[in-house]
């Protein structure tokens, strides 16, 4: 992180913000800082996020946990959330009683997209909060006013609601996906791969906790729509299928299933359930390859990792 942000305190020093210290001699805190300093005055919402972010930050750094009340909120869900892969997602979401939250998402061509409200509410599952944009204004929406705390072992996610049906799929894949969790904000959590998941399912509301699964969803195809144009010039396909199998076999609205055939990688999302039967669109990229035959009888398993 250091190394980018020299990098764009490089850039900026003999332009809009000067540096009278050597650069060699900046922290890494103070090259992030300037770095943030330099976005933020050129977009005042942005400046606004940050300032945000300061007093969070300062009041976490402050905060007497051990002296709030034994059941505020605050002592086991105020902090640092974070979620990743170092590169082109960092998501950070930071929260404290006083001065709300402030959530930024970076990126490596910068920041990616940002928010920042009060808290309006305390729920027993999670904060309600008023922000300062509208999320569905967005253009890649990852924040929600809705936020829920989630305890898995001992770890501990503040996940904004629109992201709760990625959890759960993610969970049900197995694997990098279920230790990662890919779109939940973990406390104190640098990267996204640390560790093996823990034993047992998330603790979630009964809405989502239903949809973990604990046995195979088998679903065999039963009719194939027509494949539409390619969606992009990048190769990606498109079909309608229809699938035997449905909400007794462990099918819900919005579960994927993952499907690979050599070096093409295709995805089923599930849009509409029946008890015994589903519907969704198949997503397959193929590159430069030849577009797959999909047949009648063919089946997707999911979760791939129990």
């Amino acid at each position: 992180m250091r190394n980018l942000a020299m990098v764009m305190v490089a850039g900026l020093a003999s332009g809009v913000m000067a540096q009278d210290a050597p650069l060699a001699e900046l922290s890494e805190a103070e090259a992030e800082a300037m770095v943030e300093a330099h976005w933020a005055a050129r977009n005042p919402a942005e400046a606004a996020v940050y300032a945000r972010r300061d007093r969070i930050l300062e009041e976490l750094e402050a905060l007497d946990r051990e002296a709030l009340p034994e059941d505020h909120w605050a002592r086991e869900w105020a902090g640092e959330y974070y979620v990743g892969d170092g590169t082109g997602m960092n998501v950070t979401i930071v929260v404290a009683p006083e001065s709300g939250a402030a959530y930024t998402w970076r990126g490596c061509l910068g920041l990616y997209d940002s928010n920042h409200g009060e808290i309006v509410e305390v729920l027993d599952d999670g904060l309600l909060l008023q922000l300062a944009v509208d999320p569905d204004e967005k253009t890649r929406p990852f924040m929600d006013e809705r936020l829920y705390f989630v305890r898995w072992g001992e770890r501990r996610y503040l996940v904004p609601e629109r992201q709760m049906m990625d959890l759960v799929n993610n969970f049900n894949e197995g694997g990098y996906a279920r230790s990662g969790l890919y779109s939940a904000p973990r406390l104190d959590s640098g990267i996204m791969f640390n560790g093996d998941a823990p034993a047992g399912v998330p603790e979630l509301p009964e809405r989502w906790a239903k949809l973990l699964l604990t046995k195979l969803v088998k679903l065999e195809v039963t009719a194939v729509g027509e494949r539409s144009p390619a969606l992009m010039p990048s190769g990606f396909q498109k079909w309608e299928v229809e699938f035997a199998g449905g909400s007794a076999d462990g099918a819900y609205v919005g579960l994927t299933v993952t499907n690979a055939r050599g070096m093409m990688h295709g995805t089923v999302e599930i849009t509409h359930v029946d008890e015994h039967g589903c519907r969704g669109w198949l997503n397959f990229y193929m590159g430069e390859g030849t577009p797959p035959e999909l047949g009648v009888g063919e089946q997707f398993v999911a979760p791939i990792g129990l």
